[in-house]
């Protein structure tokens, strides 16, 4: 999403960029000019923050003061990079504010995305937790593979979701790098191999029912297979043993739900629901079962 640069007759600026610095003497020549440059065509306001540096970052930096556009504020000693921005964001007036590093590390074109959704490669982001032996929330999710697909809604719901709780207006425009589209991957599943791994015998209809539930768009299907493609959604089904395990969950829990009542031991329900309610207080519980519809339960024909 992107701020759109716009030439204001008044002269007042849409953007201020704030940009804290410590120690930063050596990259301050070549990054600052072209940062300077770049906001000066797009009318944009440029907040230097300088946090006790004991270089000559400060003074380097007081040579691009420039009255409104480009002001230059110091710590008199180090207060930490959180300190810095709220130095900068404290006196910022503009509509929008972003921040960014002072050692150069963001290229300049990015600073126009405001908001970013991002599908990471499973493969690499596993790799390199392992390598620098950094296991966090966001590798362990990335490195099971997301929904490549949803990034766009992801991205427009945040988006409706700031303006919502926080107001601000929503600018035109989305760019969208993606040289190469990611092909939806086709599962072929056996009939006779699902029953034989089950040890069922379930229509091939009653499957079908079972796989367009949990998001599975049919290609072709004869006696003995269906092809399907499976739902971005969902990473985790790779091969034929993936589909034939949701059936087997999928029956499960048809089977538990139509338990006769006087089979079922309350307390331990209870319990068991208690223990549920609790755990789900501090942990996010995501369920494959169903697709992102409403749950459905489905009914299998002649099997035994």
């Amino acid at each position: 999403m992107q701020v759109e640069a716009q030439n204001n007759t008044d002269n007042s600026a849409l953007l201020t960029i704030v940009v804290p610095f410590y120690n930063e003497a050596e990259n301050i020549p070549e990054f600052l000019p072209l940062l300077v440059n770049y906001c000066q065509e797009r009318n944009w306001n440029l907040f230097l923050v300088d946090d006790g540096s004991s270089d000559s970052t400060l003074a380097l930096l007081k040579q691009f003061a420039d009255g409104e556009a480009v002001q230059v504020f110091g710590h008199g000693r180090n207060m930490g990079y959180g300190a810095a921005i709220k130095t900068g964001l404290a006196r910022v007036r503009t509509p929008f504010v972003v921040t960014i590093d002072g050692d150069g590390q963001h290229k300049l074109e990015d600073i126009d995305v405001l908001l970013e959704s991002a599908y990471f490669n499973p493969g690499v982001i596993r790799k390199g937790a392992r390598f620098l032996g950094m296991q966090t929330e966001a590798s362990y999710r990335f490195e099971r593979g997301t929904d490549y697909e949803g990034l766009l809604y992801a991205l427009n719901r945040l988006a409706a979701l700031i303006v919502e709780v926080a107001g601000g207006q929503i600018c035109r425009g989305i760019v969208d790098n993606y040289p190469n589209p990611i092909k939806a991957r086709r599962v072929v599943l056996r009939y006779e191999r699902t029953n034989r791994l089950i040890g069922m015998n379930f229509e091939p209809d009653w499957i079908k029912k079972v796989l367009t539930g949990l998001g599975c768009e049919i290609i072709n299907s004869d006696e003995s297979e269906i092809t399907v493609t499976v739902p971005t959604w969902r990473p985790d089904l790779e091969r034929e043993v993936d589909l034939i395990e949701e059936i087997a969950v999928s029956y499960t829990h048809l089977r538990a739900h139509e338990t006769p009542e006087h089979l079922v031991c309350r307390p331990l329900l209870e319990k068991k629901k208690q223990i549920t309610t609790t755990i789900t207080r501090f942990n996010p519980v995501i369920s494959h079962l169903t697709s992102h519809n409403d749950c459905i339960l489905f009914k299998p024909h002649n099997s035994h």
